[in-house]
């Protein structure tokens, strides 16, 4: 309910949130407005890879309806309202929104590069990116950031926080 609109799985990645949830509700005309009937959540932080992501969370959701329509069977259950001051909504991401910044904790930018891949290809300085991975996670003496080339398809990105290797599309 913290992340109402089309697309919360996509701004709970970029905000670096590993819980993740499913929330059954009445349908109303507004989107995202109607009686909570069910919410149920767990924590993805082990999941990086876009399609065993996307998988457990698909999972979850049938799960939780299966759940939620028992619940309405009983007559003496009552739907939640909505807290609307909880909550925000939402738009539809941009190609702006898919740009990261290289100076981010690497932990957060490879499994945001690998979650993001089921929406399109990050960017980092102009690279389209197809996958990453952590090769280092610890405070470096580094100030700013470095992109190395490695061949026409893969980078080394170090910052403060550690290296990750970044598979692109050819530069």
């Amino acid at each position: 309910p913290q992340y109402r609109g089309a697309f919360p799985n996509f701004w709970k990645i970029l905000k670096n949130d590993d819980v993740y949830g499913v929330t059954v509700t009445k349908m109303e005309e507004k989107i995202d407005s109607g009686a909570i009937v069910l919410i149920q959540e767990e924590d993805f932080s082990s999941e990086v890879f876009s399609g065993e992501f996307f998988r457990k969370n698909y999972e979850l959701a049938g799960r939780t309806l299966v759940k939620a329509l028992e619940l309405l069977r009983d007559s003496s259950f009552r739907l939640q309202p909505v807290d609307q001051l909880q909550s925000r909504y939402y738009r539809k991401f941009t190609a702006n929104d898919m740009v990261l910044d290289p100076q981010d904790h690497v932990g957060h930018l490879y499994k945001k590069i690998n979650r993001l891949q089921f929406y399109g290809n990050p960017v980092i300085e102009n690279l389209h990116l197809t996958a990453a991975e952590l090769l280092l996670e610890q405070e470096m003496d580094i100030t700013g950031f470095e992109i190395i080339p490695a061949s026409p398809t893969t980078s080394i990105l170090k910052n403060k926080t550690g290296i990750l290797l970044l598979k692109h599309r050819s530069v």
